[in-house]
């Protein structure tokens, strides 16, 4: 059992420090007191809008216009429970994990031993229609998705295999 504990929490610190590296590239970014381009000419109005996705433990994921925090569409995911949700870098795609369902009828200690044993997904979506573009089966209890800078490649942490998936991009599109 302690095994286990220590495979999860070295998989949880590595996941981390990968995503928190993934997470501060600030590459084309404009910093909030940088003044706008003089030659802009395009209004705010005309402006593309923006949206961020979150995975909810009531087995869904919501898509959030980032300008009001308002939820302007949900995927229901009826086979099990979306956990970390991730944008393409072309903006085009979202990915997430999808873990085993848990059950009403056992126990909470049942349930997390069905859900470590059995394979999990990462799970494709279009950011413009919203329908569903691929499901593809992963290893044992999936946690994190990471589409690489290049958008060549998406990665998949299998925490109960104690491996990633990488999976070609070009199968999402």
């Amino acid at each position: 059992m302690k095994n286990k504990y220590i495979k999860a929490i070295t998989a949880f610190t590595i996941l981390t420090i990968l995503l928190t590296g993934c997470g501060n590239t600030t590459k084309g970014n404009k910093s909030a007191d940088q003044a706008p381009n003089q030659n802009q000419t395009q209004s705010n109005s005309e402006e593309k809008a923006h949206f961020y996705y979150t995975a909810n433990e009531s087995g869904s994921v919501s898509k959030i216009d980032a300008t009001t925090n308002e939820v302007v569409d949900t995927i229901t995911e009826a086979d099990g429970a979306p956990y970390n949700v991730q944008v393409s870098p072309d903006g085009k795609v979202i990915g997430y994990t999808l873990a085993a369902k848990m059950t009403e009828n056992q126990s909470k200690d049942e349930n997390m031993d069905m859900n470590m044993k059995m394979n999990g997904f990462a799970v494709f979506y279009d950011t413009d229609t919203g329908k569903l573009i691929k499901k593809i089966e992963v290893g044992k209890h999936p946690a994190h998705i990471v589409f690489t800078e290049d958008g060549k490649y998406v990665l998949v942490t299998n925490n109960e295999d104690n491996n990633a998936s990488v999976i070609d991009a070009k199968l999402t599109k």
